[in-house]
């Protein structure tokens, strides 16, 4: 008996080192071995815009959710996702000072995208790219210890509809939105940490709709206020 569980004992480190893997967090990363979370403490990190709106939302679903797409359709969602981030990070966390980067400073090119961060697609995921100092415009620095940069807003489909509200002629218009990001130390021209955020519309269709709700915003709002709860820990 003791031979055979000695036999398995290699096995079930497999497993449980695999299960490890599967089920790291992946909102919040620690990039710089320096960096700690109380380094964000009484300092002032500013939050820009998100730099690249993915729109995966297949046109079936668009026309269930028309009235987010009507006038403007996603075309301020990087500038909301923006003041989503600002606004839950002063009603939920007293760490450290926002302030918010205007549009008009986010100057760098990638791939015909304006950015601060050059910015890679890993496994689907939007990334950045590593490189060893990121140089940003001291217009963008100037007043401020860290960037909190949104690399990217990933929207997509998701079935979430209660089962009560389903039918044969309800179109299914669940969203989920996926929010990668970064935040820069500005002293050090590196990345301190990333992150890979979720969250998705708690249940959409037409009562949604009725109060007035936006699945997209919802969404990603949901997936914001996993990075404030990061913090807190």
């Amino acid at each position: 008996m003791k031979l055979h569980i000695s036999r398995l004992l290699p096995v079930f480190l497999i497993v449980l080192y695999l299960t490890g893997c599967q089920t790291a967090n992946t909102t919040l990363l620690i990039e710089d071995n320096e960096f700690k979370l109380n380094d964000l403490e009484n300092k002032t990190v500013t939050i820009a815009p998100v730099q690249i709106v993915e729109n995966n939302i297949p046109e079936q679903t668009k026309l269930a959710v028309m009235k987010i797409f009507d006038n403007s359709g996603t075309e301020k969602l990087d500038v909301d996702v923006q003041s989503l981030f600002a606004q839950n990070i002063m009603d939920g966390l007293d760490l450290f000072t926002v302030k918010i980067l205007n549009k008009d400073f986010v100057i760098e090119n990638n791939n015909g995208t304006q950015v601060l961060i050059p910015t890679i697609r890993v496994d689907d995921i939007f990334k950045a790219r590593m490189n060893k100092n990121i140089e940003i415009n001291s217009a963008v620095t100037e007043g401020t210890n860290f960037i909190l940069v949104p690399l990217a807003l990933k929207l997509d489909a998701e079935s979430n509809v209660n089962a009560q509200f389903k039918n044969a002629d309800l179109v299914d218009p669940g969203i989920k939105a996926t929010i990668s990001y970064v935040i820069y130390d500005v002293q050090k021209k590196n990345i301190a940490l990333s992150g890979v955020l979720t969250g998705v519309s708690e249940k959409s269709g037409m009562i949604d709709r009725t109060l007035g709700r936006n699945e997209i915003l919802l969404a990603a709002n949901n997936a914001v206020n996993q990075f404030v709860e990061e913090l807190r820990k």
